[in-house]
């Protein structure tokens, strides 16, 4: 059984988010408190901006008594260059903390173009993804090329 409670304000460019789940279970029972905070922008020059903050307390219910924190902070603009042609590029930073497993950090940037004529759209986009926890450190990038058609 699970009980979600919450309120929501949205006042363009601004939305706000409160929320708290009591999660009753025999296996992973736990309470959640989750507060996320969005701005919106869109520009006469043709791009748009969306900034994402959001905190999450997870406190189990079990033995362990176990409680994560989350954090995260994003970022995503787009820009329209032409009819057919537009660029995007993002960031997202997270933060995790665990009572149990200890402290993991990271951040993922994209880049992205993509170009669409009538039914074709072609897209590239370039990751880059950097996360540390306590016992190691990982970082990736990826190329995606990216062909649809829409009949």
């Amino acid at each position: 059984t699970a009980h979600t409670f919450g309120v929501e304000y949205d006042k363009s460019p601004f939305r706000f988010v409160a929320e708290m789940e009591d999660y009753d279970s025999n296996i992973t029972p736990f309470e959640a408190l989750r507060l996320t905070g969005d701005y919106r922008k869109r520009f006469s020059f043709g791009g748009t901006l969306r900034l994402r903050s959001r905190w999450s307390n997870v406190r189990r219910k079990d033995r362990t008594r176990r409680e994560t924190r989350f954090f995260t902070l994003e970022t995503l603009y787009r820009q329209q260059l032409s009819p057919t042609l537009a660029i995007e590029a993002g960031a997202l930073y997270r933060n995790e903390s665990d009572s149990l497993s200890g402290n993991d950090e990271g951040i993922d940037l994209d880049l992205g173009l993509e170009w669409k004529v009538r039914q074709t759209e072609v897209k590239v986009t370039y990751e880059y993804g950097r996360f540390q926890d306590d016992f190691s450190e990982n970082k990736n990038s990826t190329l995606f090329i990216q062909f649809r058609r829409e009949f």
